[in-house]
């Protein structure tokens, strides 16, 4: 009986890093059209950003609509702590809740984010 992470409005929290990578969204909805792999577990993300490149973005996304599916392999994994749990198919999107430059800044952009997804659901 495993407990998923969630906030204080009960939505899951999940994390995605993107190793070197940066990428310019045109948007704070996502939609996953090919198998990626997150995690409910923000530390394994930067763990695996870490012994990469030592620099990249992870992303804190949480479900946009009650219709969002994924689903949950950690119990295929050899490791269950990772919590990983994979989006295909794109027919719901994400919302991108922050984005956390991992390197020599390590900057957080959810304040940023929190405003922009303010304007966006108006």
């Amino acid at each position: 009986d495993q407990t998923l992470k969630t906030d204080k409005n009960n939505e899951l929290r999940f994390y995605h890093g993107l190793d070197g990578h940066r990428i310019v969204f045109d948007s704070t909805l996502i939609r996953f059209c090919s198998p990626i792999s997150t995690s409910l577990n923000h530390n394994v993300i930067q763990m695996y950003i870490e012994e990469g490149s030592r620099s990249g973005m992870m992303l804190q996304c949480k479900e946009y609509s009650k219709y969002l599916r994924f689903f949950n392999s950690s119990w295929l994994s050899n490791n269950s702590a990772e919590q990983e749990h994979i989006f295909c198919g794109g027919d719901w999107p994400l919302r991108i809740n922050s984005i956390l430059d991992i390197g020599i800044s390590s900057y957080n952009y959810r304040y940023y984010l929190c405003a922009i997804n303010i304007i966006q659901d108006l």
